[in-house]
This record gives C-alpha cells, sequence and structure tokens, in this order.
C-alpha cells in the first residue's frame, strides 16, 4: 500500500468525477454536482482508477468506487470521520 495523501478534489474535479460515475453511482454524481459530498481520486477524474465519495449528509458513510481495494483502502487513508464504506459487493 502506497499511503499517499490526496487532497479533496476542487469543484472542476468534482464535476468531472460526476460526469464519470453517473450511470452508476447515480446519487453521489448528483451531491457532487450539488457540492455536496467531497471525493478522493486516485488517477484522472474523468477516469479514476479509484475513488471515495463522502456526502456532507452522511459523511461516516463514504460510497467507494473502484474495484481494487488496495487503491481504495489507501484513499480511505485521506478520509476523515468514517466508520463504514458503501461499496461495491465485487471488491
Amino acid at each position: 500500500m502506497n499511503s499517499k495523501k490526496y487532497a479533496p478534489l476542487d469543484r472542476e474535479g468534482r464535476l468531472r468525477l460526476a460526469t464519470a460515475i453517473q450511470e452508476d453511482e447515480d446519487v453521489s454524481a448528483n451531491f457532487l454536482r450539488q457540492g455536496k459530498a467531497k471525493a478522493y481520486v486516485a488517477g484522472d477524474p474523468s477516469c479514476p482508477d479509484g475513488a471515495i465519495v463522502q456526502w456532507d449528509d452522511l459523511p461516516s458513510e463514504p460510497v467507494a468506487i473502484g474495484l481494487d481495494p488496495e487503491i481504495l483502502l489507501d484513499l480511505l487513508g485521506s478520509v476523515e470521520g468514517w466508520s463504514c464504506v458503501d461499496t461495491d459487493a465485487e471488491t
């Protein structure tokens, strides 16, 4: 595991991620567009290797996007206040 620190995406990055994930993660995409969520991404937000979306209304249960558990775990190292993670069953 890399243990790299990831900064939350800026507005432009959140919008690019929202476009990339909108089909599979419609609720998270909408929160990102509305500025009601933080996002941490490995790779390009337009085509992420993995992402964590932390909704403002439920910060303790962020959504993991991607299939590589090592990338997702690395991203979680930069996310504060989470207690469990919503993820795809395949992850």
